[in-house]
């Protein structure tokens, strides 16, 4: 309950990209698991976005590997708590779906996963510019705006 509140206040202060980067290791744990379960929290979703080729058979996803291809080596256990993975053919495997992102999207890095996937979950901070470009305000007289204003 305190991780969630504490990513919360991160998240409101757009700090995600700044935790990834610069928290102690004990830190990047805590933020590693708070974005492994908000991509949980989306499993589906966030394996047909990792792995669009991929279907659902009984239990679990499947797929050709983690290349993302046609087949069924790879598998990812969708029931019960975190999800389990592993490509049978070459006997890859990861423990939840951050692991899963981090093999299939960044080369095994598991910093770039966070800061891809906390960008994909809508996560503020994640290193985009979120500052909406200001509005200038109207000029307003008595009798409303100046003429040669907008209406």
């Amino acid at each position: 309950m305190l991780l969630n509140s504490l990513f919360r206040l991160a998240s409101e202060e757009g700090l995600v990209a700044f935790c990834v980067q610069n928290f102690s290791a004990k830190s990047k744990k805590a933020l590693a698991k708070t974005i492994a379960e908000a991509l949980e929290s989306r499993k589906v979703d966030t394996l047909q976005h990792l792995l669009p080729a991929g279907k659902i058979q009984g239990h679990e996803y499947v797929v050709g590997s983690l290349s993302g291809e046609e087949g069924e080596s790879l598998k990812v256990h969708l029931n019960g708590k975190g999800a389990v993975w592993a490509d049978f053919a070459t006997g890859d495997k990861g423990g939840d779906l951050l692991d899963l992102w981090a093999a299939v999207r960044c080369s095994g890095g598991l910093k770039a996963a966070m800061r891809e996937a906390a960008q994909w979950l809508g996560m503020p901070g994640n290193g985009k510019k979120t500052h909406a470009k200001a509005r200038p305000e109207r000029e307003t007289s008595q009798n409303g705006p100046k003429e040669g204003l907008p209406k």
